[in-house]
């Protein structure tokens, strides 16, 4: 966590590090006004609150609050923050209109020890894409669900069967997909595979980012001991066991030596599940204790759950530990380009951009238009924009202060010190 003013706090918090596909960074930003004293031998409850000292933290707006549940600032969870915490805190909601930011992030690769870019990469991943389209297995008209709205629904009435999706949360997974599945086709069964050797080598998936900024503070702030007993208290196990687990006795149910047992999942999906990650940046498992990985919450009595932790497990097993991603780090730990280099970035995106750029989404659906034709289109609109100096930058960058940043190894090592922790 950095303040604005520069200072650095030691022992970032680091997250679960699981695979997945994509990962939003979610930002919480703390600013805090002025407590005072009480000169009187007698407090009055507003001199006892200013003494507590106060803070305004915002939090996200997503729109999916559950009737009955008040607001995100005002609800359950707020209630009992100002209840159980040292300070008092007034919650400011952050409208989330879009929770996947994309970032103009090139595709760069490592090969023989140098930083480039991965236009091979590029072109082999169009070239798959073409095959599924050409031989029916996705919707002919995905490249207009722009949000994949009709991909889910697709998804959970049976009617495809590839879906990508998150899948680092398995209680997430079980709720928001699996039963809905289920119930609509009893008999589905998804298949957890290893990942394939692919035209350009064979590589681990995108992992959630470790370490992010999840707190930023106001430099200016005037009482910054109330601030740190805030993100003290944000980061305990009390914290994450209230968020993840709500309440004692009525969300969950706690048997000595175990770890917390949700008893009415129903409940806890409508009073916490909309904003409990959200309220629960600050915490980490890595902190608070193999309970809060996300195996442990699922119902040991529950076939259905039983069946994502099985898949779950699947999945990070197949983690191979000799391969790399296929760029040199999680794309948020690249440096900053300098304001012209970004802006060759910007100019470009929508036309070369891997994921949904213009001309390789031509490639894909136009049956004359080849990915290899697509790659050497895609080079020269690069090139005419300036994108060589991109190249450039970070092929340097690569060469002298790669050490600087986070990379791959380091993710993996956290992911090995998190399944330690959780025995496995």
């Amino acid at each position: 966590m950095t303040t604005r003013g520069g200072s650095t706090l030691r022992n970032p918090f680091q997250r679960a590090c699981l695979p997945k596909l994509m990962t939003t960074v979610v930002i919480i930003s703390i600013m805090t006004g002025c407590s005072t004293h009480s000169k009187n031998a007698q407090e009055t409850d507003a001199q006892k609150s200013a003494k507590r000292g106060k803070v305004t933290v915002t939090i996200y707006d997503r729109g999916n609050i559950p009737s009955g549940q008040g607001t995100v600032e005002n609800n359950l969870m707020t209630k009992w923050i100002n209840q159980a915490g040292p300070v008092d805190v007034t919650f400011i909601p952050l409208p989330r209109t879009q929770s996947d930011q994309k970032l103009n992030n090139p595709n760069f690769v490592v090969q023989g020890n140098e930083l480039i870019h991965g236009w091979d990469n590029m072109q082999a991943v169009t070239a798959f894409k073409k095959r599924l389209y050409n031989e029916g297995l996705v919707d002919k008209e995905f490249y207009i669900d722009k949000y994949g709205a009709k991909a889910k629904r697709d998804f959970l009435n049976g009617k495809i069967g590839i879906y990508m999706d998150q899948f680092n949360v398995p209680i997430t997974f079980y709720n928001d997909f699996y039963v809905g599945l289920k119930k609509s086709v009893p008999d589905a069964e998804l298949a957890i595979m290893p990942y394939p050797t692919t035209p350009v080598g064979r590589f681990n998936p995108i992992f959630v980012n470790p370490i992010q900024m999840t707190g930023v503070v106001n430099a200016e702030t005037k009482d910054p001991e109330a601030v740190m007993k805030y993100v003290d208290f944000a980061a305990s196990e009390t914290f994450m066991k209230t968020m993840y687990y709500g309440f004692e006795g009525v969300h969950s149910k706690t048997l000595p030596g175990e770890c917390p047992q949700v008893t009415d999942l129903n409940k806890w999906q409508k009073e916490f599940n909309y904003a409990s990650g959200d309220f629960g940046m600050l915490a980490s498992p890595t902190l608070a204790g193999k309970c809060y990985f996300g195996v442990e919450k699922m119902d040991t009595k529950d076939p259905l759950q039983q069946e994502v932790k099985k898949m779950f497990e699947a999945n990070s097993s197949f983690i191979d530990f000799n391969l790399q991603m296929a760029g040199p780090t999680h794309s948020e730990q690249m440096p900053q380009l300098s304001k012209d280099l970004q802006q060759i970035l910007t100019d470009t995106m929508k036309q070369v951009d891997v994921g949904d750029g213009d001309i390789w989404m031509k490639a894909i659906l136009t049956p004359n238009y080849s990915p290899e034709q697509a790659k050497k289109d895609a080079i020269a609109v690069w090139e005419k924009a300036g994108g060589a100096q991109v190249d450039a930058w970070y092929k340097a960058f690569y060469e002298k202060d790669k050490d600087t940043i986070i990379l791959s190894k380091d993710i993996y090592d956290i992911f090995k010190q998190q399944r330690a922790l959780q025995n496995k």
